[in-house]
């Protein structure tokens, strides 16, 4: 019965099995079956065909009758209807000969809603030309596909989309600019089955403030885009949350300005999260590790700060992390170890570049084996890369570019995939050898620049070594490749970008590498000592730049490549007339800079071909003649610069047609006639330097009238008449004005004052191109990429006569005022003072009267006063500022007038050192007296009253006991106040300020103190704080100290009653009134025990004025940053242990009038630039064996004389200080003990009269002071 059963049901289940089968035949006889689309939806199809455009022929299959064959169309195949019509452009475009895209465009026609049974619907990339998405399609409900990406639609979305409720794939993706009018989001409400939505640069701002509650409807949404749709809103929180299986979330580009949401991180499923470009704020969220499925995270493009958190190393599934430009500070240590122990690390991307990171890149960084790009440029990270940086075997691409990295390990030669190397702007040291180059095998990109001329990278490569790459991209500047050229170039055939800037390469170029047969784009090897034949031979793409400048070359200017069209041969040895033919054989020279050569002749009229020409420099020549009429037709040239050469005649009248001219430079020639009016016609005039000319006739008043966007003016040292005409004064961006050394007459306008570019910070920082010459300090100095910087009047040596003008002193901005050699009159201004910003300031050779104005000493940044020959009176003043002129300088200079005079000083500013010498003495003299008079007479007075110890408990019952108390208290008295308690080096006489004890608790909470040095840094009165002898680093929080928030004004004004501080500067130790303290800036921490480095973060204080980190054990070199200090104007690094070059960057500090870096290890080329040239004194660079140039001698020669001698004369001072001390005190006691003690010895009815006399006044003080 059992066999029975078993048989039935297998003969059961073969039946069933074979009834599948002829089942599945049927099925596939019946798909055979061939159904032809169906008559209206082919003519319909046939209609929307005819408003396409279809250069390609992509459509030339739409023929005959069955539309279900023709191409991105399918039908259903048993009803013969149309359900997907796919017209997608393919990725790769068609492209016909002059390389336009061919693709589809027209409209769609209104025919295709007869598609009632579409379900897939794609014209992504067809050119509808910016009209609207047709409302009709929200008709085609069977619809479940669509997608309108890069189609060029504009308008609005329409919302009857919001009928298609079957859809579940969306993307109207915008990439054109199309004008928009702003659609909302309402019609999604009706989209509940959708899983992809694409909105991608579609204004949807009216729903700003419910986007988000709308989406929260859509609960399958598993992908939503929203980028670039000005959303502005992102809500914090969410109460509840229906989206949660969203797997890709892109809200970038909107500019919410808000903190990260909580409820983000609610979505457990979240693979992909992209909110760049939001400015988004606050600390990076800890919460971040909710998200454990992450694969991709973009928080660039914010303002994230703080430190990374460490949840960040527990998303072990990320490929992505980019972080870059947000403000994120710290090391990334920890981040980095944690994501390396993740057992499967993924991670291929990682981007946290432009940040504020510190610190050594760990170890652990390679240990990301998977990474294949690299980004940490523009952030602080300093030391060597680490060597397991040779581990990352899949790294494609590296930018490690503007940090403080030093080290180059030899592993980073291992990455053999690596194809674009950027180690730009950091301060590599050492030997590069062809260890690190070995199997880089795929390298196409090597960058390793850096703007400051000082080299410390050292190429080491023998000479017969051939690499393994094939460069197309070769950038090195500031790195010694020399001094032979570099022959690992010699199988290098693919370049078609080469820089090698400033390599010290002193050779000519081989031939080799002249047949290497290029084709270049780029072409720059300036700054070295290049010399023989030019490389002109090679071919140029077009639009191409060449840049040979301060090399060697010499012989005839040669012709070059037709393609070219930046051509720079500056500074080198060229000679003879410059190629007649120039404009013919490169027609395509928009910018052309051949200064600085030995180049005669004429200028050739060829150049008047250039029509593209936008800078012409042929400056520093010897070229002659006139300059020729070439100027029409050049519609964009902006800079012309002829300057030193012998150019005579006049300016051509035909320069007036260049409308688009801003920098004209004719300098140092020896042109002549009067100004073309029709130069007037340079409305977008900047710079305009005639000096040094022969030019003639009144100053033209048009300047003033035409040209409002002058920054610059230098009509110096021609033969200018008449007077300044009033309508410069409406040059409102003017900031240097140099009418010096010519023949002007008149009063100095009134209006002057309207100059609104010196009294404001309006001017932007503008790069110059070519150079200026400027009087500041008392000469002629050179100024070029700070010149945006530099605010000078100059109307020095001409025949101007009347008074100063009170409306001068309104330019509050000026740095830089001479009214010297003129013939003027009256007082100076009283309200001088109000030139906060002057640095030098001469008045010299006038007929000036009257006292110098006590405003004058407020000037906190003068550093160079000249009011010699004139016939001022009265005192020189000789605070604050006056104290750092030297009494020669103040005697030749300031003229008339005596330092020191019969002045009071009851305003309380005091005399500096005077009254303190004056005030020491008579302190000696008293100390003398109380010890020769108590010395001898007190033991008189104690004689009668040996029971001292018994008085104490019986001060009411004798009035000589009282006598004796009161005369020891005001002892004790005395003996406290010179103890120092109640007088001291800044005159205390009051408790310490609430504000300062807090700043200095604060700065303590920042340092380390193991030793207990700062334990008396306790209580309420600092002034007893211990303060000298710190050990340790500079802590990095120094640059939490904000001095130009702290409210200094209230500080001061609490202090009116303490009379004045002292505050190292200049080398000195001048005094300042309190009522001035609030402009001074100080750090001082010289002559401690501190170590390590300067910390970066110091670098941040812009407002410093001061720094003093003298005397110390402070190691390291000198950080870069520095030149962020612009507002600096006295440094001192001397007495140290640094080493290293001296940063170029400090050129940028403009303000620096006092420098100390004596007594180091610093080596390298002193910088000459801008503010440098003025700090010419060799002492300040004694002591440092490796520095050389200026104003030291080349072989830099041992200082250490002149040195010693100023050791010796401080300690000579010392010395007669201590002594005078002892004499004046001896003087005291001579006379204290001689002159009453004496005659009482000598005459014994005097010594009774005189204690006799003592005791009735003894007596009667008691009775005034107890009754």
């Amino acid at each position: 019965m059992k066999h029975s059963n078993t048989f039935i049901n297998g003969k059961c289940f073969f039946i069933f099995l074979r009834g599948i089968l002829f089942l599945t035949k049927l099925s596939f006889s019946i798909g055979e079956l061939e159904v032809a689309c169906r008559d209206a939806e082919r003519k319909a199809l046939d209609k929307f065909k005819r408003g396409l455009a279809d250069p390609s022929g992509r459509l030339s299959s739409w023929v005959g009758d069955d539309c279900c064959r023709w191409e991105g169309v399918s039908c259903n195949n048993r009803t013969g209807h149309v359900v997907e019509l796919n017209l997608r452009s393919p990725s790769s475009n068609s492209l016909d000969g002059d390389g336009t895209v061919q693709t589809l465009s027209g409209k769609i026609d209104p025919s295709l809603i007869v598609l009632k049974d579409l379900n897939y619907l794609d014209l992504s990339k067809i050119d509808f030309g910016g009209s609207q998405i047709p409302s009709f399609i929200g008709s085609l409900q069977s619809l479940r596909y669509l997608n309108l990406s890069g189609a060029s639609f504009g308008g609005t979305i329409p919302p009857s989309l919001g009928n298609l409720s079957r859809l579940v794939y969306l993307d109207l993706n915008k990439v054109d600019q199309f004008e928009l009018t702003k659609s909302s989001l309402y019609w999604l409400s009706g989209l509940s089955s959708l899983k992809y939505l694409h909105l991608r640069g579609w204004d949807l701002s009216i729903s700003a403030t419910d986007w988000l509650q709308i989406v929260n409807r859509l609960p399958t949404l598993l992908e939503l885009h929203l980028p670039f749709c000005q959303l502005s809103n992102l809500p914090l929180t969410l109460p509840s949350l229906n989206f949660t299986s969203l797997m890709v979330l892109d809200l970038s580009n909107n500019g919410f300005n808000s903190t990260i949401p909580d409820w983000l991180f609610n979505l457990k499923s979240l693979v992909h999260l992209d909110l760049n470009s939001n400015n988004l704020y606050g600390p990076f969220p800890d919460k971040i590790a909710y998200l454990g499925s992450l694969q991709k995270l973009d928080l660039s493009l914010n303002t994230i700060e703080g430190q990374l958190s460490k949840n960040l190393g527990k998303l072990c599934n990320l490929r992505s992390l980019e972080l870059s430009q947000n403000r994120i500070t710290g090391e990334i240590t920890d981040v980095l170890d944690s994501l390396s122990r993740c057992s499967r690390s993924s991670l291929k991307t990682l981007n946290l570049g432009y940040n504020e990171l510190t610190g050594n890149l760990p170890n652990s960084l390679g240990y990301l084996k998977s990474l294949t790009y690299l980004q940490m440029s523009d952030n602080l990270f300093q030391g060597s890369l680490p060597n397991s940086i040779g581990n990352l075997t899949s790294l494609e691409e590296i930018s490690l570019s503007s940090n403080i990295l030093s080290g180059i390990p030899k592993s980073l030669g291992q990455l053999s995939k690596l194809t674009v190397l950027d180690i730009s702007e950091n301060i590599w040291e050492g030997v590069i050898t062809e260890t690190h180059l070995a199997n880089l095998s795929s390298l196409t990109e090597l960058t390793m620049d850096k703007v400051s001329p000082n080299i410390s990278l050292v190429f080491k490569i023998n000479s017969d070594w051939i690499p393994p790459f094939k460069l197309t991209y070769l950038l090195i500047r500031s790195c010694q490749l020399g001094p032979k050229f570099p022959t690992w170039l010699k199988n290098q055939s693919e370049l078609t970008f080469v820089i090698l800037n400033n390599a010290m390469i002193s050779d000519t170029i081989p031939n080799w590498f002249l047949n290497l047969d290029l084709r270049l784009g780029r072409l720059e090897m300036a700054y070295n000592q290049l010399s023989g034949k030019v490389p002109n031979s090679f071919s140029f793409n077009k639009e191409s730049i060449v840049d040979l400048s301060t090399n060697r070359f010499q012989g005839p200017l040669p012709i070059w490549s037709s393609n070219i069209t930046i051509f720079s041969l500056r500074d080198n040895l060229f000679s003879g007339p410059i190629p007649p033919n120039i404009g013919e054989a490169m027609p395509l020279l928009s910018d052309l800079d051949i200064s600085e050569n030995s180049l005669s002749g004429s200028i050739p009229l060829s150049i008047g071909n250039l029509t593209g020409l936008t800078t012409l420099i042929i400056s520093n020549n010897k070229l002659s003649g006139q300059i020729p009429h070439l100027w029409e037709d050049k519609q964009f040239l902006y800079i012309v610069d002829m300057s030193k050469n012998s150019l005579s005649g006049t300016i051509p009248t035909t320069m007036g047609s260049l409308s688009s001219l801003e920098l004209l430079v004719l300098s140092n020639n020896k042109l002549s006639g009067e100004l073309p009016s029709s130069l007037q016609n340079c409305a977008n005039m900047v710079n305009l330097d005639l000096g040094d000319n022969i030019f003639t006739g009144k100053l033209p008043a048009w300047i003033g009238e035409s040209m409002h966007n002058l920054l610059i003016l230098s009509l110096r040292s021609n033969s200018f008449s008449g007077n300044i005409p009033h309508q410069f004064c409406g040059l409102s961006k003017l900031h240097i004005m140099d009418l010096s050394h010519n023949h002007l007459t008149g009063h100095i306008p009134h209006c002057i004052g309207n100059l609104s570019g010196l009294k404001s910070e309006g001017i932007d920082e503008i790069t110059y191109q070519g150079k200026l010459k400027v009087v500041a300090k008392g000469r002629a100095l050179l100024y070029d990429s700070t010149l945006y910087l530099f605010n000078s009047i100059d109307l020095s040596n001409n025949n101007l006569s009347g008074g100063i003008p009170m409306e001068l002193t309104k330019l509050i901005k000026l740095g830089t005022l001479n009214l010297s050699m003129n013939h003027l009159t009256g007082q100076i201004p009283s309200s001088v003072g109000n030139l906060e910003w002057i640095e030098t300031l001469d008045i010299s050779m006038n007929h000036i009267s009257g006292p110098i104005p006590l405003s004058m000493t407020s000037l906190i940044f003068l550093n160079h006063l000249n009011l010699s020959y004139n016939n001022l009176s009265g005192k020189i003043p000789t605070t604050n500022q006056f104290l750092t002129f030297d009494a020669h300088q103040s005697t030749k200079e300031i003229g008339q007038s005596k330092p020191g005079g019969d002045e009071e000083d009851g305003d309380g500013d005091g005399d500096g050192g005077d009254k303190f010498e004056k005030l020491g003495l008579i302190i000696s003299i008293v100390i003398g007296f109380f010890v020769g008079f108590w010395g001898v007479c007190g033991t008189l007075i104690i004689k009668r009253l040996a029971t001292i110890t018994s008085m104490v408990g019986q001060t009411t019952s004798s009035p000589s006991n009282i006598q004796l108390l009161w005369l020891l208290s005001l002892c004790g008295i005395i003996i406290a106040f010179f103890n120092g308690r109640c007088f001291g080096d800044g005159d205390r006489g009051m408790d310490c300020i609430d504000e300062e004890w807090k700043v200095l608790l604060h700065f303590t909470d920042c340092l380390t103190n193991p030793s207990g040095r700062l334990s008396s840094w306790v209580g309420l009165d600092f002034c007893e704080w211990e303060g000298n002898n710190l050990r340790g680093h500079i802590p990095h929080c120094i640059g939490d100290l904000s001095f130009s928030n702290y409210d200094l004004h209230l500080l001061f004004e609490r202090a009116l009653n303490r009379e004045s501080f002292r505050v190292v500067t200049k080398g000195r130790k001048p005094k300042y009134k309190y009522s001035i303290l609030s402009f001074i800036n100080s750090v001082d921490l010289s002559n401690n025990n501190l170590s390590w480095e300067i910390p970066v973060e110091l670098t941040k204080l812009q407002k410093l004025q001061t720094l003093n980190l003298s005397t110390s054990h402070l190691t390291k070199k000198i950080p870069t940053t520095i030149r962020y200090l612009t507002m600096s104007k006295t440094f001192d690094l001397s007495g140290k242990n640094f080493f290293g070059e001296i940063p170029v960057s400090m050129v940028f500090l403009t303000f620096l009038s006092h420098l100390n870096f004596s007594f180091n290890g610093l080596s390298g080329k002193i910088p000459t630039a801008n503010q440098f040239q003025t700090l010419d004194d060799p002492s300040i660079y004694q002591g440092n064996v490796g520095l050389c140039g200026k104003p030291l001698q080349s072989d830099c020669p041992d200082s250490s004389q002149h040195a010693a001698r100023g050791e010796k004369e401080e300690k000579d001072s010392d010395a007669y200080e201590t002594i005078g001390f002892f004499v004046s005190m001896s003087l005291g006691f001579v006379v204290g003990f001689w002159g009453v003690s004496g005659s009482l010895i000598i005459k014994k009815s005097w010594r009774h009269a005189y204690f006799g006399f003592a005791e009735k006044v003894g007596n009667r003080v008691v009775n005034l002071l107890f009754t």
